[in-house]
Parts: C-alpha cells; sequence; structure tokens
C-alpha cells in the first residue's frame, strides 16, 4: 500500500500539522486522530490495516491528520482562550485541509469524515457544522457535548462546538437540515467500559435527529465493547464500507435514469396494455350484463327508480356466484318493496325500509310485485325481460348468472298476484331462513301457474 507524509502550514494554529495519506485514488476520506494524538495513530493501532482492502482496491484515499487537542479540549484553565484555539483548529480543517485534500485525490468529491474519540467529536462537528462541504460521516465513541471539557461552561465559541448544544437549537426549517437529510451519518458506540460519557450524548443526539428527521445511523454495541482501539478497528471495518457503497449508488441511479430515454421497455409496455383494454372490455360487458337484468326488471314495474334498484340486481348476481342462489329471490324482493312504494306514491320510503329491514320488507313486496304486474303487463313483460336478457348475455356470455338471477322467476310471481294471501306467507319465510324458503316460493310459484291456467 503506498503511503506519504505530508506537511501542511496552517496560519490560524500557527504550526506545521502532518497528514498521512494512504492510497492513490477512491473517495477521499479524512480520519482524525484520537484525543491528543498524531497523524501516526490510525497505523499504529491497526486502524489502517482494519480498511486495507478499501485502500488498496482504490475505492477510498484515507488521509489522517495530527489533532491540537492539547491548545483546546485537553487544556486547562480559562475557556475563552481554549475556545478560541477550537475555532482555530476548526479554520484549518475547512481552508487549509480540505484544499490539500482535493488537490492530491484529483477530484472534486466532497469528502468524508470520520474517527475515533475526540477525532468522532471532530468529524461530527465538520459535518454538522458545514454539511455543504463533506459528504458524511462515521463517528466512533465520541463525546458530543464540549461542557464535559469545559466543566460545564460554555462562550460562544464552545457553543458552536458542542453538538448537543446547537442542535437542540437548530429550527426544523434551517437550512442545514434539508442538507444533512442527504448525507451518511454512521454514530457508534460500545456499552462496556469508559463508553458511559459517549452513551449519554449519543442519545441525546439520537433523540434530537429523530426530531430533525434526520436518518442518521445510531448503533449500540454490546456490553463487553469497551472505549478501545480493539473495538474500533471492528467498526471502522464495519461502517466504512457500508458509507463508501452508500456514496457509490447515485452514479448508477443517474445512469438507470437515462436509459429509460429510449424507453424500449415502454415500448413493450405499450404493447401490453393493448392485449388488457381486450381483456376489460369483456369484464365491462359482465359487468354490463348484471345491471341490464335490475333495469328490465324494474322497466315493467317503475320507471321513476331504475337507480334505486340497480345496486340490489348486482348483488343478486355476485351471490349466486357462490352457489347461493336464494339471494337471488332477495333481490327480487327489494325492487317489489319499491314497487309497493309506488302504489302509495311515496317512492322514498320504500327505498329506505327496503334498505334498513331487508329481512321484514320482502314478506309484502311479492304481493305489489305481482300487483302491477298482473293487470295489464304480464305478457308485455315476459317478451321484453326474455329477449333482452339473452340479447345482452350472449355477448358478455355469463350463462349461469341470468339463472342465478332468474328475472323470468320474477314475473312468475306477478302472477302470484292473484293469489296474495299465500304468496306472502312463503315469501315472509324466506327472508328469516334463505337457504329453505324459495323453494317454497317457486313451489307456490307453480301452485299459482296451475291455478291461472285451470
Amino acid at each position: 500500500m503506498k503511503h506519504t507524509e505530508k506537511s501542511i502550514h496552517s496560519a490560524a494554529l500557527d504550526r506545521d500539522m502532518d497528514v498521512m495519506v494512504y492510497g492513490e485514488a477512491g473517495h477521499p476520506v479524512i480520519a482524525f486522530a484520537a484525543a491528543g494524538g498524531s497523524a501516526h495513530d490510525w497505523e499504529a493501532n491497526g486502524m489502517v490495516d482494519a480498511v486495507a482492502e478499501l485502500i488498496e482496491s482504490g475505492r477510498m484515499q484515507l488521509f489522517v491528520v495530527d489533532s491540537a487537542d492539547d491548545a483546546s479540549w485537553l487544556a486547562a484553565g480559562d475557556i475563552d482562550p481554549r475556545g478560541a484555539a477550537q475555532e482555530a483548529f476548526d479554520s484549518f480543517v475547512v481552508n487549509d485541509l480540505l484544499a490539500f485534500v482535493k488537490k492530491t485525490n484529483g477530484s472534486d468529491e466532497r469528502p468524508m469524515v470520520t474517527g475515533v474519540d475526540l477525532g468522532a467529536t471532530h468529524a461530527m462537528l465538520a459535518l454538522l457544522r458545514w454539511p455543504e462541504l463533506f459528504e458524511g460521516a462515521v463517528a466512533m465513541s465520541g463525546i458530543y457535548d464540549a461542557k464535559y471539557y469545559t466543566n460545564g461552561r460554555l462562550n460562544s465559541d464552545w457553543y458552536t462546538n458542542s453538538p448537543v448544544d446547537f442542535m437542540a437549537n437548530m429550527p426544523t426549517d434551517h437550512p442545514y437540515v434539508g442538507e444533512l437529510r442527504d448525507r451518511f451519518m454512521a454514530i457508534a458506540a460500545g456499552q462496556g467500559t469508559g463508553e458511559e460519557a459517549t452513551l449519554s450524548t449519543q442519545r441525546a443526539l439520537d433523540t434530537r435527529f429523530a426530531q430533525l428527521g434526520l436518518g442518521a445511523w445510531f448503533d449500540y454495541w454490546g456490553g463487553d465493547v469497551s472505549h478501545d482501539w480493539s473495538w474500533w478497528t471492528k467498526m471502522a471495518a464495519y461502517f466504512l464500507p457500508t458509507a463508501l457503497d452508500h456514496y457509490a449508488k447515485p452514479a448508477p441511479k443517474k445512469a438507470a435514469a437515462k436509459k429509460p430515454a429510449p424507453k424500449p421497455a415502454a415500448k413493450k409496455a405499450a404493447a401490453k396494455p393493448v392485449a388488457k383494454p381486450a381483456a376489460k372490455p369483456a369484464a365491462a360487458k359482465k359487468t354490463a350484463a348484471k345491471p341490464t337484468p335490475s333495469k328490465k326488471v324494474e322497466a315493467p314495474k317503475p320507471a321513476a327508480k331504475p337507480a334505486a334498484v340497480k345496486p340490489a340486481a348486482p348483488k343478486a348476481a355476485a351471490k349466486p356466484a357462490a352457489a347461493k342462489k336464494p339471494e337471488a329471490p332477495k333481490a327480487a324482493a327489494k325492487p317489489a318493496a319499491a314497487k309497493k312504494a309506488e302504489a302509495p306514491k311515496a317512492p322514498a320510503k320504500p327505498v329506505a325500509k327496503s334498505a334498513a329491514k331487508p329481512a321484514t320488507k320482502p314478506a309484502a313486496a311479492p304481493k305489489k310485485v305481482a300487483k302491477p304486474a298482473a293487470p295489464a303487463k304480464p305478457a308485455a313483460s315476459k317478451p321484453a325481460a326474455v329477449k333482452a336478457v339473452p340479447a345482452q348475455k350472449a355477448t358478455a356470455k355469463p350463462a349461469a348468472k341470468p339463472a342465478a338471477t332468474k328475472p323470468a322467476a320474477k314475473p312468475a310471481p306477478a302472477k302470484k298476484a292473484e293469489a296474495p294471501k299465500v304468496a306472502a306467507k312463503p315469501v315472509a319465510k324466506p327472508a328469516a331462513k334463505p337457504v329453505a324458503k324459495p323453494a317454497t316460493v317457486k313451489a307456490a310459484a307453480k301452485k299459482s301457474a296451475g291455478s291461472k291456467r285451470k
């Protein structure tokens, strides 16, 4: 693996900062040293070996930078000069270090930032304060509340370097919230020795990020995972490949978006809908055939209420499909109730009553179904129903459905009108026992038909 050591002079810090560069190409990744550490810490503690495959395969180019924590986070005394020293380090990162990384990497890709311990804090600060400059962050065992290092005190400099505090006050409509929603963030900690402060501040960020709708990945490792390099190597090997996969996804998406431009698949899809409409009209004809029997039943009876009777007819057609023919007589009884309403010239009331009490009304329904049909339209209604029903059902070819709906059986009760009292009793029984009573209605229909013929 190729690696080089470079030195960058920082005017803000007034000192030279060392940077170790691993690899020659790939997505740029800036790694911050642990508390008070140097640019050699990652290699010395096995972190570079943990991600060596990513570097050697050209997926990432790693830049490990010196820390300046001795003058800020780890210093003692007044917080004001310490806060100014931290701001100077931040200036070095966004100006000198970022320019060096872009020049060395030779690309315009925004670098990802990562780190362990205080390095994780620096990584999150870089992303949260300048999301337009960095692509994402992998932070391992960081402390994200500056008050842990300042004895609970904050000034303006330390406030801007305390993620728990400034994120708590960030409004949901802040421009950075929208930027951060597009960034990859993995924040991890163990639950073992030395991770107490990390866990409390990580959970605070976890809660706040959820409130802001930021899709960060907060990961909590087991109780045996301590604040140690041996675990950070495992975390780095686990999270960094996932982060790089996340960055690699947008390019294939753009390519996929360009491919559909010719839209050869769209033509095939256009051809398929041509076949689909052919199937849909067939279904449409069937559905059209169902309402027509209902209209024909209504044609000889009430001309004013075909719309109210139509819903009853499709239901009767659907139920015979399940081999429940007794429901067809119910549908016949409902239009009959509608005819009753027309006899007293109060159409609205019979419709409401039939909808509310379908079991009780069909009993009186056959009486008045027979009365309107029997006086003048027995012969005329039968031919109209018989001729029109086969014509429309021949196109839809539902041979079983006309038998289920039995529109011809409805005029038969019309002949029964002459013996309303006999028909009333069998019809009232089907309302209570829909399975057994239709047979009695038919028997009564045959008897009444025989009596008329005689």
